[in-house]
């Protein structure tokens, strides 16, 4: 398994690796939210987001990132969505905007595979490589508890979204990294 080097964690002065294979979610879980292992499991998390966004020229990527509950943490995710005016992105802090954005996504899969069909590729690396107009992939960290596991009425909650779209990503464009509890 290829491993991504994504940076120097300020606690530790390490590099810090993940496995990462660009067939599935980058995902942490964490024991407890007073655990000591919290502040480097975010700062973690937060690098690769960045290095992920950084792998694409401004305009070709689009994130967004949702904290079930405010912290300190992520700090320069969020000095980069102010800096830029939300160039880069945008934070979202509601779970009803969530599961919006999660229902776009997985309207965005099907779209992005029937053109993909048309095409005769299998993947947004491909297709971006021969059509003149190429989308945007979409970046999404998700710093959460269980509340996302739980929907409300007929339609599929959060969970069943992410599950669905963490299966067809990153081929479809769509990239997760999730920071969940351990209890999620």
């Amino acid at each position: 398994m290829q491993q991504l080097n994504i940076g120097q964690l300020r606690s530790t002065r390490h590099a810090a690796l993940v496995p990462y294979e660009r067939t599935k979610c980058v995902t942490f879980v964490r024991a407890d939210v007073t655990s000591t292992s919290q502040p480097p499991i975010a700062a973690l998390a937060e690098s690769i987001f960045l290095q992920l966004l950084k792998f694409h020229p401004p305009g070709a990527a689009e994130s967004i990132f949702y904290e079930a509950a405010p912290s300190l943490d992520f700090a320069e995710v969020k000095r980069l969505y102010a800096l830029t005016n939300g160039r880069y992105g945008r934070q979202i802090t509601q779970r009803a905007e969530l599961t919006r954005q999660l229902a776009t996504l997985a309207e965005i899969i099907h779209t992005r595979f029937s053109l993909f069909a048309a095409a005769g590729v299998s993947s947004l690396r491909e297709y971006n490589a021969i059509s003149p107009r190429a989308e945007k992939w979409h970046y999404v960290l998700i710093v959460g508890d269980g509340a996302i596991a739980h929907g409300h009425g007929p339609d599929e909650s959060p969970l069943q979204m992410l599950q669905t779209i963490c299966r067809q990503e990153p081929a479809a464009g769509i990239v997760m990294v999730l920071v969940l509890s351990i209890q999620s």
